[in-house]
């Protein structure tokens, strides 16, 4: 079981919707959650990317000189810089830090937000278009298919739907052999098809066991299939707790300051997407019984839906009944958990001291 934890670099705060808990992201505050994760005993952070974070690449770099041992899984998007200077930051990176990047491909799934960034494309008339959800996908498969070869080749051509590059070939190697494990996500035909053929670990958004085994399974036949192995992994939110009630308590008191208006916001930019993943995410709301609400598990809760996007589900109880949790899901083929609570700092220790500590 492989455990990660999260860098805040879009701010954080200990109680959702309640401007007087919220923390800028400082240097001083994501060096605090940085040591506070790596002194738990967490394996690595997700480092995210998106328009309200701090740019992923510049915070790894920092947070690497106030850590020792702990990696950094470095979020960015393929196609917003050229493959080959993309495959050099790594290199560079992975090197400077020796060897503690692990990379995180978000091919991302809000063409609004995508558009703040300038992903847009010529059509054959010359007009801008953007990117469609496939087209992204191919992108993807292009980028990661010429970073590959800029790693381990020499004196290549490539000319492709996306890039083209002469001559190719980067002459920084990375610290790691034969190169930074590759993360990519997506609950796509596209996304998987990727994964299988070009990442380390295929990651999915938390979701009840059940309805991920078979995804899991599929994901490493698929691997199987183009003669690879891989790994699964999974993104949860986390309210670990000495005890169940306490834990239970302690979550809805987490939204518990999530006005209505706010709420209605959030389902209307999450319903704004062609993202499968976030798609799959917001079927999850209302299907708890009437007696569970938004418990889909005795663990699992969706109640962070009212108040974020992407990854919502959380394991919430005692570091015991978390650990249980995580072991069915171990039994159903993933065993690499990306962890996130609010505040990152407080709930690091927390889940170092209750489920951490007990393993």
């Amino acid at each position: 079981m492989h455990l990660l934890w999260f860098v805040p670099s879009m701010g954080d705060e200990a109680r959702l919707g309640d401007v007087s808990t919220r923390i800028k992201p400082t240097l001083d505050h994501l060096v605090h959650v940085a040591q506070t994760a790596e002194a738990a005993g967490f394996e690595g952070m997700l480092v995210p990317t998106g328009e309200m974070c701090l740019d992923a690449w510049m915070v790894a770099a920092t947070l690497a000189q106030h850590t020792a041992r702990i990696k950094f899984l470095v979020a960015f998007r393929p196609g917003f810089v050229n493959p080959p200077v993309a495959a050099r930051m790594a290199a560079t990176l992975d090197s400077l830090t020796g060897g503690r990047i692990l990379l995180n491909v978000v091919t991302g799934g809000h063409l609004h937000e995508l558009a703040k960034d300038g992903d847009f494309v010529r059509d054959d008339g010359g007009d801008w278009r953007e990117v469609d959800h496939d087209s992204r996908y191919r992108r993807t498969a292009e980028f990661m298919d010429v970073v590959m070869r800029s790693w381990h080749e020499r004196d290549w051509e490539h000319a492709g739907e996306f890039f083209r590059v002469t001559n190719g070939g980067v002459a920084q190697r990375p610290a790691q052999r034969p190169h930074p494990p590759i993360y990519l996500g997506g609950a796509s035909d596209a996304a998987m098809g990727t994964a299988a053929r070009y990442a380390d670990v295929y990651l999915m958004w938390g979701e009840p066991v059940e309805l991920m085994a078979e995804r899991a399974a599929r994901a490493k036949q698929m691997a199987a299939d183009l003669g690879r192995t891989i790994e699964v992994g999974t993104r949860f939110q986390i309210v670990c707790r000495e005890t169940d009630a306490e834990a239970r308590a302690d979550a809805e008191d987490i939204v518990g300051s999530i006005a209505e208006s706010f709420r209605a916001k959030m389902r209307s930019h999450a319903d704004r997407t062609d993202s499968v993943g976030q798609q799959r995410q917001n079927a999850l709301r209302g299907t708890g019984s009437d007696e569970q609400g938004e418990w889909l598990s005795d663990v699992l809760w969706n109640g962070f839906a009212r108040a974020r996007m992407g990854a919502s589900v959380a394991l919430v109880g005692s570091g015991e009944s978390i650990r249980k949790e995580l072991d069915r899901f171990v039994d159903a083929g993933i065993d690499t958990f990306i962890l996130s609570g609010y505040r990152h700092d407080q709930e690091a220790a927390r889940v170092g001291r209750f489920l951490m500590a007990a393993r």
